[in-house]
C-alpha cells in the first residue's frame, strides 16, 4: 500500500482482506467490440462492505499477468463488470435477417385488419479460443417497443440483454436473438391487389391463415383480369367508333355514283358488325366481372 502523507498529517487507508466473487468472461458488444470480444471480469461484491475505487491488476493462473482494469467504488451486494484487454483469440461474427409475420386477418365493413409483426433475427457465431474454454457474454442492445427472446438470455440491464454461452476450446457455437415488434395494419379492401395477398400468405404464421390469403389472392386476381378484359374491349370499341366517324365524314364528300362511295358503305357495314360483336363481348365480360367480384366477396366473408 502506497500513500502520500504531508508532514504532521494522519492517513487512514481501507484494507480488505477477503475473496471477491469474480467470473472471467469474454464480453462482446455489437457495434463497439469489432469482431473480437473484450476480456472482462464479472464481479459480485459479497464481502459485506464497500470496495473503494482503484486499479485492479488481473493475473491468470496459467498465463500470469493479463491486464489492468479501473474499478469505481462498489457497494456491497452490487454486481459490476470491469474490462481489461481485448480477447483476440475469440472471434464473433454477426448476421441479421429482417422478417415479417402475419398472425391474424379479419375483414369488417370493407376494411381489412391484419395483426402483423416485424421480426429481426440476429445470429452470433462464436469461434472459441484454442488455448482454453471461454464464457462469452453478448450484450445485445435493447430497442424500445420490441419484444425479445433468446435461449441464451441470462440477464438484462437498462440498455441491453445479456446472452451467455460457454464455448469450449477450439469450438464454434451460435446464439440467436429474436426481436419482435407487433402492430396492426388496416387497409381498404378495394385498394388491395392480388400481389399484396400473395405476399401476406408467404408471411403468415399458420397454414390456415396462409391458405385463406392465397384464396383471396386468386379471387382478387380474377377480378383484376376481368376488369382488364373490359378495358381492352372499351378501347377496341372506341377505336371502331372513331374510325366509323371518319368513314361517315368521307362518305359525305364523295358523289352518290362514285365507286368509292360503295366501298365506304361496305366498310361501314363491317364496322357496324364489329361494333355489335364488341358490345356483345363487353356485356359478357361485365357478367364475368360481376361473378368474379361476388366470388371475391364470398372469400372475404370466410376470413
Amino acid at each position: 500500500v502506497l500513500g502520500l502523507l504531508a508532514a504532521g498529517g494522519t492517513l487512514s487507508m481501507p484494507l480488505v482482506d477477503q475473496e471477491v466473487k469474480a467470473l472471467r468472461i469474454a464480453l462482446f458488444q455489437p457495434g463497439i467490440s469489432g469482431e473480437h470480444p473484450v476480456a472482462a471480469l464479472l464481479m459480485t461484491n459479497d464481502t459485506g462492505t464497500s470496495l473503494p475505487p482503484g486499479i485492479l491488476t488481473v493475473y491468470d493462473s496459467g498465463t500470469g499477468y493479463v491486464g489492468d482494469a479501473q474499478l469505481l467504488g462498489m457497494p456491497p451486494g452490487e454486481e459490476r463488470m470491469v474490462s481489461f484487454a481485448a480477447d483476440r483469440k475469440v472471434r464473433v461474427g454477426t448476421t441479421s435477417r429482417p422478417d415479417r409475420l402475419v398472425s391474424e386477418v379479419k375483414v369488417s365493413k370493407g376494411t381489412l385488419h391484419a395483426r402483423v409483426a416485424s421480426v429481426a433475427r440476429t445470429t452470433y457465431r462464436i469461434e472459441g479460443a484454442q488455448d482454453g474454454p471461454r464464457t462469452v457474454l453478448i450484450e445485445h442492445p435493447k430497442r424500445g417497443g420490441w419484444e425479445f427472446s433468446s435461449d441464451a438470455l441470462k440477464s438484462e440491464t437498462a440498455t441491453s440483454y445479456r446472452l451467455e454461452i460457454r464455448v469450449e476450446a477450439g469450438a464454434t457455437e451460435t446464439v440467436e436473438a429474436v426481436e419482435t415488434y407487433p402492430r396492426e395494419e388496416v387497409f381498404s379492401v378495394t385498394d388491395m391487389t392480388a400481389g399484396m395477398f400473395t405476399s401476406w400468405a408467404s408471411e403468415a404464421r399458420d397454414p390456415e391463415t396462409a391458405e385463406k390469403l392465397r384464396a383471396l389472392a386468386t379471387a382478387r386476381a380474377a377480378v383484376s383480369e376481368a376488369e382488364d378484359r373490359i378495358n381492352d374491349t372499351e378501347r377496341d370499341l372506341q377505336g371502331l367508333q372513331d374510325e366509323q366517324s371518319r368513314v361517315r365524314q368521307n362518305l359525305l364528300a364523295v358523289p352518290s355514283d362514285s365507286p368509292l362511295r360503295t366501298r365506304y358503305l361496305e366498310t361501314l357495314t363491317r364496322q357496324e358488325d364489329d361494333i355489335v360483336a364488341a358490345l356483345d363481348r363487353r356485356e359478357r365480360q361485365e357478367r364475368e366481372l360481376r361473378a368474379a367480384r361476388a366470388r371475391f366477396e364470398d372469400t372475404l366473408e370466410e376470413l
